[in-house]
């Protein structure tokens, strides 16, 4: 990975490769017990104990849940005991050396649905050490249970920087329970910096203007906004590479006519762009071609319809669910199962807005 930290000069950047995971252990602490993102999104008692009595009334059921529990795996059929509780705070013991900055208490957010089950603890950062998190790091695959992991990033989906994952085994509401239940198996990972590979920041010679813009400029005549000088002749090799030739005593590049077209905007966007952003970003760049002043960036106000996401034309509210005893599967497995049921009024009534939606384009 490549390590930018911000403000930092290319000279600071560093390249760093990930080692190999070493497995251990850690204790994770919980306290200020608060209800879970489980009995937060609805689900009760009876909704939890199907899954658990399935095997009961099914010969292969029955064979899979032995097996799990056998090697300790019965938690993919049936909920740790305490499961309506999660900690509002975890504090985590047992990191040596290089990894020490992992201990500390790390605080639940309150984020909802914005993270994967709506779980992030954090710690804050002191002396200079960066801010870390607590994610539940998602198999989105479904290949194998999430798991608890800590971060640099409250972003699970950021590979890159997590350092420690957790046995899978180990849910947050186990953090509340006797101390035996703190120690976690974990693996640990480590960066290290590389001096084999360097960061070359190349020499970008282009120049940028804006010229003058006429005040009412003629319909059929092409306006400059921005002039481009100081291109390498090696460039504009590379550039005219998937060009055609032509007699014009000017070039005429290539950026729309199939596949060499897209070559060419590729590479002439990798070395415009950043000069071109940072020439914008300056305030020299006209924004408007009626006027030789650049004119202020005007905010967009909320118009008087409905809020976005509100608006019951466009996004009409879903039909109201409730949790029914299946009575057949309930007769035949000996043992209570619900499943989720739609009104059936609400359910036509959402099918027709859907349908009478107006089309994006």
């Amino acid at each position: 990975r490549l390590r930018y930290p911000a403000g930092a000069s290319p000279s600071t950047v560093k390249w760093e490769i990930r080692g190999t995971r070493q497995g251990g252990q850690c204790a994770l602490i919980g306290s200020k017990p608060e209800a879970s993102t489980r009995v937060k999104m609805g689900i009760t008692e009876k909704s939890v104990s199907g899954p658990y009595g399935v095997h009961k009334g099914s010969v292969t059921q029955k064979k899979f849940f032995d097996r799990d529990v056998k090697r300790g795996d019965k938690l993919r059929w049936k909920y740790p005991d305490n499961w309506k509780e999660w900690p509002g705070e975890i504090e985590v013991k047992g990191f040596k050396d290089d990894n020490k900055d992992l201990n500390g208490t790390y605080i639940k957010r309150k984020c909802s649905l914005s993270v994967p089950h709506s779980a992030l603890w954090t710690k804050d950062p002191e002396d200079g050490i960066r801010r870390l998190h607590i994610v539940i790091k998602p198999n989105v695959s479904r290949v194998r249970p999430d798991v608890m992991a800590i971060s640099e990033s409250p972003s699970p989906f950021d590979s890159t920087r997590y350092r420690v994952e957790m046995d899978y085994h180990h849910q947050p509401c186990h953090s509340l329970l006797e101390e035996k239940q703190h120690d976690v198996k974990c693996l640990t990972t480590t960066w290290t910096e590389s001096e084999a590979f360097k960061v070359v920041v190349p020499e970008n010679n282009l120049k940028i203007t804006a010229p003058k813009v006429p005040a009412n400029p003629a319909p059929e005549k092409v306006v400059s906004v921005a002039k481009i000088k100081g291109f390498q002749t090696d460039v504009l090799d590379l550039l005219k590479e998937h060009t055609p030739p032509s007699k014009l005593p000017s070039l005429l590049l290539n950026l729309f006519d199939g596949i060499d077209g897209q070559k060419t905007k590729r590479m002439f966007s990798a070395f415009v762009a950043t000069p071109f952003q940072t020439f914008a970003s300056s305030k020299d760049m006209k924004f408007s071609l009626k006027d030789t002043d650049t004119k202020a960036w005007l905010e967009l106000t909320a118009g008087s319809g409905p809020k976005f996401g509100t608006d019951q034309k466009i996004l009409p509210d879903r039909p109201r669910e409730a949790w029914v005893c299946d009575v057949e599967r309930t007769k035949h497995q000996k043992t209570p199962v619900y499943i989720r049921r739609p009104d059936a009024d609400e359910s036509k009534i959402f099918k027709e807005a859907m349908a009478a939606r107006p089309h994006g384009f």
